[in-house]
C-alpha cells in the first residue's frame, strides 16, 4: 500500500510512546523459563512483539490481557523429547523473536523448528547458531544458513568465551539466555565486545529469579527508537520543538539524540527515575544543523536510527559521513543501498560505501526540497526506511509517495496518524 505524506513548515507537541520494543521482546520471551506469573505494563503493541507473544503461547505460556496490563505465566511450560514431532514456531518478520528464541530453546528440552516470512527467511541465522553449537546445542540452519532453523535441545548448555564480532545485540542476548541452562560446575560464559551494544538482557536477568519471583511487575519505558522520528523532525525545523515523555534513557540506546545535539539541535534529557532501566523525558528543539562524521564505535547505540540520520544529514550544513555500519545490509532490507537509492531520486548528493555512506547536505531548513507527488520512494517492505522517508517528505515542497506503508506496523502501529497530529503548519 502506498501513502502520500504531505510536507510541513512547523511540527511539535508532547508525546508518549508504547514500551520499548527490545525490552518488550525480552520480557515476553523470558516468560517461557519462569515458573510464576509476571505483569507487564506499557508492553509494545507492534506486530513483532505480537509475534513473540504467539510463540511463547505455543510453548505453553498463559497470556492474559487486562486493560493496560499483560500477564504472562510460564508455570505450565513443558519439556519434550528430542525425538518427538518438532514444534513449529513462526517468527514472522521479527529477527529479535527468532534469534532470542534460539537462546530460550537452548534451555528447554525438546525438538523445535523456527520459520519466518519471506523477508526474515533471507536474514542470516548462522551467526547465532555458531556460538550455540559451541555451547552444545544441536542447531541446524537451512537454505544458505538461513531459515528454517531446527533445534534439538537437551535443555543443558556449557560455557564458552564468545567474541561478538558482529556487535549484534540479538546474538549476544541469545548466548546470555542459553547460559541460563549451564550444566552444574560450568564456569560463567564470557562475552567479549569491541563496541558494547544493548544490555537489556543482562539488566533483566539481574532482576529475575528463574525459580522464585524477585520482581513480579515491570513498567516498560517508551521506545527511544520510535520517538526518534519525532525528535529528528523537530530538529529539521528551526521553529519547532517536541517533548518526548517517559522515554528509555539507557546509554546503549540514546546515541541518536547525542548525535542530534552534536549536529546543532537543542536537546535536553531529563532523567526521571531508574528502576531496572533508566527513563525520563527528552526535549528537542530545531536549530541550524551541521554535518557530522559517525564511526563504527558509535553505531551500536543508534543502529535503528542510522537511516533516519541519513535523512537529517541531507539538510545539514556540509558533508556528513557514516562508516562501520555494515550490519545495516542484513536488516529487513539492505538499508544502506535503499537509503541512497531514495536520496538520489530526490537529487540529494550522496555516495554509497561498503559499510556506510556520504551525504552532502542541502543547507535548506524551510521545506523547499524540490519534489512532486509523482515521486515514489521504495521502502522494500522495511519499516525503518518507510518511517524515515516520511520525515524526508515533511521537508519536500509538495509531499512524496511512499511504498509499503503498512510495514510500519512491524514496529509502530499508528505511526502515520501520529505524524499527522505532529504537523502544526
Amino acid at each position: 500500500m502506498q501513502i502520500f505524506q504531505k510536507p510541513a513548515n512547523k511540527v511539535g507537541g508532547e508525546f508518549s510512546f508504547d514500551g520499548d520494543k527490545s525490552i518488550s521482546h525480552r520480557l515476553v520471551l523470558i516468560s517461557v523459563l519462569l515458573r510464576y506469573e509476571i505483569c507487564l505494563s506499557n508492553l509494545s503493541r507492534c506486530e513483532d512483539v505480537k509475534t513473540s507473544l504467539k510463540a511463547v503461547q505455543k510453548l505453553g505460556v498463559r497470556v492474559r490481557e487486562i486493560g493496560d496490563f499483560t500477564y504472562l505465566d510460564g508455570s505450565e511450560v513443558k519439556e519434550h523429547s528430542t525425538d518427538s514431532e518438532p514444534i513449529e514456531l513462526y517468527c514472522g518478520n521479527s529477527g529479535t523473536t527468532a534469534r532470542l528464541l534460539c537462546g530460550i530453546l537452548a534451555c528447554l528440552k525438546g525438538n523445535y523448528i523456527l520459520t519466518g516470512d519471506e523477508s526474515l527467511s533471507k536474514r542470516p541465522m548462522e551467526r547465532v547458531a555458531q556460538p550455540l553449537r559451541r555451547m552444545g546445542v544441536d542447531i541446524t540452519c537451512s537454505n544458505n544458513d538461513c531459515f528454517p532453523v531446527i533445534i534439538k535441545s537437551t535443555g543443558k548448555t556449557k560455557s564458552i568465551i564468545f567474541e561478538n564480532i558482529t556487535n549484534s545485540a540479538q546474538v549476544k542476548s541469545a548466548v546470555e539466555l542459553a547460559s541460563l541452562a549451564l550444566c552444574k560446575g560450568e564456569p560463567p560464559t564470557q562475552i567479549i565486545e569491541t563496541n558494547p551494544g544493548r544490555d537489556h538482557t543482562a539488566r533483566l536477568l539481574k532482576q529475575i529469579n528463574l525459580k522464585q519471583p524477585v520482581i513480579k511487575s515491570f513498567t516498560i519505558p517508551g521506545d527511544p527508537s520510535s520517538a526518534a522520528y519525532f525528535a529528528g523532525a523537530a530538529a529539521l525545523f528551526n521553529n519547532s520543538s517536541v517533548n518526548l515523555k517517559n522515554i528509555l534513557l539507557n546509554k546503549s540506546r540514546i546515541g541518536f539524540y547525542e548525535i542530534l545535539q552534536k549536529m546543532g539541535a537543542e536537546v535536553e534529557i531529563i532523567s526521571n527515575n531508574s528502576t531496572y532501566e533508566p527513563y525520563g523525558d527528552i526535549v528537542v528543539k530545531g536549530k541550524k544543523l551541521r554535518g557530522i562524521t559517525i564511526t563504527g564505535d558509535q553505531i551500536p547505540t543508534m543502529i535503528d536510527e542510522v537511516v533516519l540520520l541519513g535523512i537529517i544529514m541531507s539538510f545539514a550544513d556540509g558533508i556528513s559521513e557514516v562508516s562501520g555500519a555494515r550490519e545495516l545490509r542484513v536488516k529487513e532490507s539492505d538499508r544502506i543501498a535503499a537509503l541512497i537509492i531514495g536520496l538520489k531520486q530526490l537529487n540529494i548528493i550522496c555516495e554509497e560505501r561498503e559499510d556506510g555512506f556520504v551525504i552532502k547536505g542541502q543547507n535548506i531548513l524551510n521545506g523547499s526540497l524540490k519534489s512532486n507527488e509523482n515521486i515514489l520512494l521504495k521502502c522494500f517492505n522495511d519499516h525503518r526506511l518507510c518511517m524515515s522517508f516520511a520525515i524526508l517528505a515533511l521537508k519536500s515542497s509538495n509531499g512524496l509517495l511512499i511504498s509499503d506503508s503498512e510495514c510500519v506496523n512491524i514496529s509502530f502501529p499508528g505511526y502515520f496518524e501520529r505524524l499527522k497530529n505532529f504537523i502544526l503548519e
